[in-house]
């Protein structure tokens, strides 16, 4: 049975159908609270197994429950928790996520995998990468709006510009010879130990750039956060180019003002993820104006059947047991959340399968009562 740890939005496996367990726990990064995180995995994995026995009865799960088993027991695994776990789970195989922010704890079995709590934590400016930035050395942060710890650089990696340019090469400057690892020769005297610090910088940051860009941020929407001396900031936009990077903070970084800087960076995140969200709202109204959207979730139905849906919004926190028939756009309304899919859900995957856009919104910025509201694309 495969088992592994997944980093990034589950494109790859979320649109299957058959035996979907997904699983949804709030978890604690510390002690003590950490101790109990087992407890609950271990009550959510048996209102698992007693719905895989009421949903599907012949059901090849042996391997399923001996690795949810281990993994219950397994003290490594908890102690090294964040503040959430996400685990997609069928008969052949188990993906799981350490999320950096918390869900609310559920367990599904169902036909699909419930996909709006990633959606919604992918989605989430909360999450932001912070890059202190000296002259001669960096450390990178991952935070959230409740925490925000430092990422550890594998050790044989070279990070601070001695070891990125060679450790001799700063005590050269009033020499005649070339760059570490380089091929231009440089002079010096006149200003050209001012020249050849500022050719190192730029080459340093462009390298600090290019690994954190490669080993962090590819293939992901997090953000990027620059603490540094504004006259370091220049220089670093000069050589980055980083599409990631979406705020700067001039000050130095110390642990002095650590909790000064996360509630800096919290403050801007929370601004820039509400005008995104009222621009995205604003185009709602427009597109509606012009027959190109709507509010009616029949309508919005409808149109994912058309493939039509260019943006899907969704009330945070809400549910609707039921079934959407991707083909004919018919609704199959559920009495309760043990029906066993979920229209609302069954909607975001349909549109991210058709290349479409899902944001969850707060109850105080969606249009209308139905919880769900789409732009089209024609």
């Amino acid at each position: 049975m495969i088992f592994e740890r997944t980093e990034k939005f589950p494109k790859d496996f979320v649109f299957k159908e058959g035996l979907c367990v997904s699983l949804f726990q709030k978890t604690h990064r510390h002690s003590p609270d950490n101790k109990k995180d087992a407890l609950m995995f271990k009550n959510l994995v048996k209102e698992m197994k007693i719905q895989i026995d009421k949903k599907f009865p012949d059901s090849d799960t042996d391997d399923l429950y001996r690795e949810l088993d281990a993994l219950i027991k397994d003290n490594l695994f908890w102690k090294d928790t964040k503040d959430g776990l996400a685990l997609f789970a069928d008969e052949e195989t188990i993906h799981y996520y350490l999320l950096e922010d918390d869900v609310p704890t559920d367990v599904y079995v169902e036909n699909k995998f419930r996909v709006i709590p990633l959606i919604d934590y992918f989605q989430s400016s909360d999450q932001f990468y912070l890059l202190a930035l000296g002259a001669e050395d960096y450390e990178l942060y991952r935070g959230n709006r409740t925490s925000m710890e430092k990422v550890d650089i594998p050790d044989d990696h070279p990070k601070t510009m001695n070891e990125v340019l060679g450790e001799e090469h700063p005590d050269k400057y009033l020499t005649h010879g070339t760059y570490a690892g380089g091929d231009k020769n440089m002079f010096h005297g006149h200003g050209g130990e001012k020249d050849e610090a500022g050719v190192d910088r730029r080459r340093y940051f462009r390298f600090v750039n290019e690994y954190v860009t490669d080993n962090y941020l590819n293939d992901t929407e997090i953000p990027l956060i620059l603490v540094s001396l504004k006259e370091h900031q220049g220089t670093f936009n000069k050589v980055s180019d980083n599409k990631h990077l979406v705020h700067t903070i001039d000050m130095q970084y110390t642990a002095k003002n650590k909790n000064k800087i996360h509630e800096m960076v919290n403050q801007f995140l929370k601004e820039k993820h509400q005008e995104k969200i009222k621009r995205l709202l604003d185009d709602f109204y427009t597109a509606k104006s012009n027959e190109k959207a709507s509010d009616l979730l029949s309508e919005v139905a409808m149109a994912a059947t058309q493939a039509k849906i260019d943006t899907l919004f969704i009330e945070k926190g809400e549910d609707f047991p039921g079934i959407f028939n991707k083909e004919t756009g018919e609704l199959e309304y559920g009495e309760d959340r043990d029906y066993g899919a979920d229209i609302y859900d069954d909607l975001a995957k349909d549109t991210l399968e058709k290349d479409g856009v899902v944001y969850i919104v707060d109850e105080e910025d969606m249009p209308g009562e139905s919880g769900i509201c789409a732009i089209y694309r024609y």
